[in-house]
């Protein structure tokens, strides 16, 4: 589900005021099944699903969306324009011209990104607030909200485990979301590792870290080499072009969709700008991983941050 492999951990112990043994598998079994049921409707690969419908007719009509699409497009404009134009779930059409969507990479030509830039941007959907409408303006435009759906999910499912009575967990959805509350086994503080862009199976830092959600944007899993340059998933609506700037960004925020948005952003932004947008998102902690041939490893991490800090980096 959501693309990739997840795993829950649901704290059992005396200390613990919440739900117990059985009880706990229940609640596990519950959440999966919201997770798979909200992925349905909102994955562009299917076409049964509202995002399908919605980018099948919204060119040519307004269309109703129920309040769960309502909510994530109203969130999708706002950092849309907070990150300037960084994060766009409307650039599906050069996701698609690159190959990555089809899993069969390619390189684009400069006149098919040149004709798909004048159909992506955020510009070009029109939400209608009295009576939740959504068009586009010029066919051929088509939303994916892969880049913000999947954090929206882990904090819907993460809030269920809370209403159920699970006081303490931890929700790892692949290499990219975690979502931990209250604490870890053995009473302890919750400890993320953080894959080194060049051995993603090798921690780069550690990080303990407050209740919270931790994103990482990263291009080290979905790449792709073609005429001896390499071409990573992490598209900058802008160009049209892979990102190559970055290797990897973390970052802490309360909630996972608010880590999806902001750790995308700084990776498209580059350290420099996207230290400048931080506070837009709110709190924020972050850590960008840049190539540097002067440092030790190949690496250069820099810490940034908006408000208190949400993690103890241990190096």
């Amino acid at each position: 589900m959501l693309g990739t492999w997840n795993s829950l951990i649901l704290v059992d112990a005396d200390s613990n005021p919440g739900l117990k043994g059985k009880d706990l598998d229940s609640a596990a079994s519950s959440a999966f099944s919201l997770m798979q049921r909200y992925e349905e409707e909102l994955s562009k690969f299917d076409p049964d699903s509202e995002v399908s419908l919605m980018n099948s007719l919204a060119a040519s009509q307004r269309v109703g969306v129920s309040s769960t699409l309502w909510e994530l497009l109203i969130l999708s404009k706002k950092f849309w324009e907070v990150s300037r134009g960084t994060f766009d779930p409307s650039i599906a059409p050069l996701m698609q011209a690159w190959g990555f969507d089809s899993g069969h990479p390619r390189v684009p030509t400069e006149s098919e990104l040149q004709s798909l830039r004048a159909i992506c941007g955020f510009e070009n959907v029109s939400l209608f607030e009295e009576d939740s409408t959504v068009s586009f303006k010029k066919v051929g435009v088509s939303i994916d909200l892969g880049a913000i759906g999947k954090g929206w999910i882990v904090d819907r499912v993460v809030e269920h485990l809370q209403e159920l009575g699970v006081h303490s967990g931890a929700l790892i959805s692949g290499r990219s979301t975690i979502v931990c509350w209250g604490q870890a086994p053995q009473e302890r503080s919750w400890r993320i590792g953080v894959a080194n862009p060049f051995e993603p199976d090798e921690p780069l830092v550690e990080l303990e870290i407050e209740s919270g959600a931790i994103s990482s944007t990263a291009v080290y899993e979905k790449q792709f080499e073609y005429d001896g340059k390499t071409y990573g998933h992490v598209i900058d609506p802008r160009t049209s072009q892979p990102i190559d700037s970055c290797l990897a960004v973390t970052v802490w925020t309360p909630k996972a969709v608010e880590g999806d948005a902001a750790s995308t952003a700084l990776f498209v932004l580059g350290r420099t700008n996207g230290e400048e947008v931080l506070p837009d998102f709110g709190r924020v902690s972050a850590l960008v991983v840049e190539e540097d041939s002067s440092s030790w490893g190949g690496l250069k991490s820099t810490e940034l941050y908006s408000g208190d800090p949400g993690w103890n980096l241990i190096r």
